[in-house]
């Protein structure tokens, strides 16, 4: 699991250099600290990485939101 949830990392923190910019810094680091959360040991460590996914969903949905858009004339 452990090296899945690296990996996964891995492409989010690339997804969000694509877009960062001084609008969407603070929820770039929010999603940033979510493995943060993954901790605990048995059971309670496999659903921490359940719960810190959705909430990445959420700020993700923010984060886009908040992103710069591109136009065809840039």
């Amino acid at each position: 699991m452990e090296r899945r949830l690296i990996a996964d990392y891995e492409t989010t923190a690339e997804g969000l250099l694509a877009d960062l910019d001084r609008e969407n810094h603070a929820i770039a680091g929010e999603i940033s600290a979510l493995p943060e959360t993954v901790r605990g040991f048995g059971p309670v460590k496999e659903m921490n990485p359940e719960k810190a996914k959705a909430r990445e969903c959420n700020l993700f949905e923010a984060y886009r939101r908040s992103a710069p858009k591109v136009t065809a004339a840039e």
